[in-house]
């Protein structure tokens, strides 16, 4: 499985959770159902930008270089999610904040599954791909809270 592949996967279940906060957003639930939706999706989005960060942009950087077009946007619209969740997460925040939320998410989703992952798979190779998905690399031990797990069975340590 390539890394790209994956990462659309998790796209999916984050736009269709987009859907239950719109739905939610719809039948004006109370603030804390909306903050406590948004953070699940939050929390599990920062995991999956954070093996973003870490595995594919990189590749993506050294391959395109750093001034990218697709790249400075997808930074840009990381920070502008961080910053529509942190207001959210005050608890000093109204409905349309979660409006704005779900919308900046899913512009996001949307940019990088047309974007973003297919100049993955069109500048990088399968095999990098691949071992980005790979689920003996490090930063998938990591992703699991087995860090320790992972330096002992691939590098030998106690």
């Amino acid at each position: 499985m390539k890394i790209t592949d994956r990462l659309k996967v998790e796209h999916g279940v984050f736009l269709h959770q987009l859907k239950v906060v719109r739905e939610l957003i719809a039948v004006d639930a109370p603030p804390a159902l909306l903050a406590a939706t948004v953070e699940t999706i939050a929390t599990a989005e920062e995991k999956h930008s954070e093996i973003e960060d870490r595995a594919l942009y990189p590749a993506l950087t050294q391959a395109l270089g750093e001034g990218f077009p697709a790249l400075v946007a997808v930074r840009a619209e990381h920070a502008a999610i961080r910053q529509a969740v942190a207001k959210i997460r005050s608890g000093d925040f109204v409905t349309p904040d979660v409006e704005l939320f779900g919308r900046i998410l899913r512009e996001h989703l949307e940019h990088e599954i047309h974007s973003l992952f297919a100049l993955a798979e069109e500048w990088l190779t399968e095999e990098q791909l691949t071992s980005m998905c790979n689920w003996n690399v490090e930063h998938v031990y990591d992703e699991a809270g087995q860090r320790t797990l992972w330096a002992r069975q691939w590098l030998g340590k106690k």
